[in-house]
């Protein structure tokens, strides 16, 4: 997972206006959480993995929001929200989520 992050950090710094590659960064550390952490091994793990989860998405949201398209944002995190409700996998669909968010980024 640490190479799929390292994959987007080039095309998503491109992407990104120099005052705001910051949230670059912090979509890539949460990236690198998610892959140090395994997802059902302890609660401390489980607890790590959900923050790396937030981390990023928080980080590719707000990369999306200061790109001026609030509706990708909106509809995310609709879908999130809805998916908690839906299943007891939510958050593995958030990260899957979080990842597509991430590579449509880099298309301008």
């Amino acid at each position: 997972m640490i190479a799929v992050g390292a994959c987007l950090w080039l095309p998503m710094i491109e992407a990104t206006a120099d005052k705001w590659q910051f949230l670059v960064f912090l979509s890539f550390a949460g990236i690198a959480i998610l892959a140090i952490s395994p997802y059902k091994d302890s609660d401390f793990n489980y607890k790590l993995h959900y923050a790396g989860t937030c981390i990023a998405m928080v980080a590719v949201l707000s990369l999306w929001a200061v790109r001026g398209v609030a509706i990708i944002p909106i509809a995310a995190i609709s879908l999130g929200l809805t998916l908690r409700e839906i299943t007891d996998k939510w958050l593995l669909w958030v990260e899957l989520l979080m990842f597509t968010l991430a590579i449509t980024y880099t298309i301008k």
